[in-house]
Order: structure tokens, then C-alpha cells, then sequence
């Protein structure tokens, strides 16, 4: 029996109708799903972004606080070591501590996202602060923020803009 040179398929398939109803619904999924996979997350060398969202005050130029979700798919650790956003003149990572009654934040410097795990940036935890904001940042719906990794490089993601006690969740 006669096979295709590469996929090793009998030649008898080529000319069936089931074949190609096969191929043509394979290659309709693939262009369908491709593009839907990333209006939930951006990505780039198994670093997936997605959830963002930033806290801002109602009054103009105060600092904001950015929160997302980072997943890490590959077998090796990656690292959170710089972030950009037109929307601030400044953004720095920032740890949450609480003890008691009282909580602070610290400055940090990078972020291990360990291999294989999903390392989310949240209210009371891990987050971005951004500095000297856009004065108009209160009448915008969302602010592309960039988020540079030691391996992946940089990744942009699309965060939406919630007023300071909103009743928005993250879901």
C-alpha cells in the first residue's frame, strides 16, 4: 500500500471525503482557538500573564497598586526584574508584612516565579506600586503595563483600571 512520504497515512485516505472533512474541521479549530488563547493571557517562553488589574485613588497622581497572575510553565525558575508602564513615571515591586495591628511595605528587587507553579501579585501580598501616575489615569478602562523576566524578556499585559473601593472583584 502506498503511504504519504512524511505522515505514513495510506494513500486511499487522501481521496475521501472523511479525510478532508477531517483536515478542514482540524484546521478550522486551529485558527478559531489560536487566537481566543490570547485574549485570556499573554505569553511568552512559558510565562503566562493574565488577571491584571490596578487599584488606583480617586485623587489624581496618587500611587496605584498593580496586581496579576504569572504562571510559570517551563522546567526552570524565572525572575521578575523590571517593570515599565506609560501610565507611571515609576513602578516597584513591593512585599506587604503585617504584624498585629500594623503592616508595611519593603521594596524589592526581583521576584522568583519558580518552575512549574503560579505566582499571584495581590491585595496584602506581592505587588507593583506605580509612582508619579497619569493624571488621566481615573478616566481610563485599561493601562498596558511591561513586565521584563531575566529569561523570558519582556511581556506586556493589558491591566483594567478600578477605583479605590470599588466592589469589582477579580474574578
Amino acid at each position: 500500500m502506498e503511504k504519504f512520504a512524511v505522515f505514513g497515512i495510506p494513500s486511499f485516505f487522501k481521496r475521501t471525503a472523511c479525510f478532508r472533512t477531517a483536515l478542514g474541521a482540524i484546521t478550522l479549530f486551529l485558527m478559531i482557538a489560536a487566537p481566543l488563547g490570547s485574549l485570556t493571557a499573554r505569553s511568552k517562553q512559558g510565562i503566562f500573564l493574565t488577571d491584571a488589574w490596578v487599584q488606583i485613588s480617586p485623587i489624581p497622581g496618587r500611587p496605584a497598586a498593580a496586581y496579576l497572575v504569572i504562571e510559570n510553565r517551563h522546567i526552570w525558575s524565572d525572575f521578575l526584574v523590571a517593570v515599565e508602564s506609560p501610565a507611571a513615571k515609576r513602578i516597584s515591586l513591593h512585599r506587604t508584612r503585617s504584624t498585629g495591628n500594623v503592616s508595611t511595605m519593603e521594596k524589592i528587587d526581583h521576584l522568583e516565579i519558580p518552575a512549574r507553579s503560579t505566582t499571584a501579585l495581590a491585595p496584602g501580598k506581592i505587588h507593583l506600586m506605580l509612582m508619579k501616575t497619569a493624571d488621566d489615569l481615573a478616566s481610563r478602562k485599561t493601562i498596558r503595563i511591561h513586565l521584563r523576566f531575566e529569561k523570558a524578556g519582556w511581556i506586556e499585559v493589558e491591566a483594567t483600571v478600578r477605583l479605590m473601593g470599588s466592589r469589582e472583584t477579580t474574578d
